[in-house]
């Protein structure tokens, strides 16, 4: 499956992160739910499909961090601007204008995901 496809949202029942294939039903009885399709790429197979809480989906943007971590919308990431008053600058992951900011106007592997903004919740 490729990176650009995927979302990643927090697990109604416990909260934690999952990553992989966003559905959203499209019945009226269930028009406040969605579900994340987690892909087993050891088994090569579709695994479980956990209900997520819908104002945590994040979206990926194809891209991957210093460390080799995929990045998605509403991380928060800090990089590196090489001037001693201020050394670096955090910023939140976004889509605005076609593309994601801050992470496509530098290359990515300057970045460092340091969390994100529904880590909280």
């Amino acid at each position: 499956m490729k990176d650009r496809y995927l979302f990643k949202a927090k697990r109604a029942d416990n909260g934690k992160w999952v990553t992989g294939f966003l559905m959203i039903a499209e019945y009226e009885e269930f028009r406040e739910q969605a579900w994340i399709r987690i892909w087993k790429e050891k088994k090569r197979c579709w695994g479980d499909h956990p209900e997520v809480i819908p104002k945590t989906i994040c979206a990926c943007t194809g891209l991957k961090n210093k460390n080799g971590e995929l990045i998605f919308e509403g991380d928060k990431v800090r990089y590196e601007t090489g001037q001693p008053d201020r050394p670096h600058i955090e910023e939140e992951v976004y889509w605005g204008d076609g593309a994601f900011y801050p992470v496509c106007t530098m290359p990515s592997s300057e970045f460092e995901i340091i969390g994100n903004i529904h880590d909280k919740e």
